[in-house]
């Protein structure tokens, strides 16, 4: 082991059986100890970009499921507005027909009035016949 610890620079890849974290790790340490400047700067260039690929990526994920909540909630809102107009149909179905129910009893009553006219008219003719009858008889 002390063998592999001091020639882990020399490797190309880690051997089987140390490839685990701890082992990964020293071997990634051991590949950049044997990097000049350039390829350093080049090393931490990747590594700041991959961090803010990763960073975009969490961003990208957040912002998702803030769509999702910011959807769900709209369909929420979308379905209880579909009810409040269902519940709006509804009562405007029962106004037309209560406004149904007093146009028959507005057309009942005018046919009463009209019938009571007609009563009154009898009554006028009867009450004008007696009359006729009363002064032709001297009863007046």
């Amino acid at each position: 082991m002390a063998i592999l610890l001091q020639n882990l620079h020399k490797l190309d890849r880690i051997p089987e059986g140390f490839q685990n974290g701890v082992f990964e790790i020293l071997f990634e340490d051991a590949r950049m100890a044997k990097m000049n400047r350039e390829e350093l700067n080049k090393y931490y260039q990747s590594l700041k970009h991959l961090n803010e690929m990763n960073i975009a990526e969490i961003e990208l994920k957040e912002m998702r499921e803030e769509v999702f909540v910011k959807n769900s909630e709209l369909a929420v809102k979308d379905s209880e507005l579909a009810v409040k107009n269902n519940v709006i149909a509804v009562k405007d179905n029962v106004i037309a027909v209560k406004d149904n129910v007093i146009a028959v009893h507005v057309n009942t009553i005018a046919q009463k009035d009209d019938m009571i006219a007609v009563h009154i008219n009898t009554i006028a003719q009867k009450a004008d016949e007696i009359a006729e009858l009363r002064r032709r008889l001297g009863l007046n």
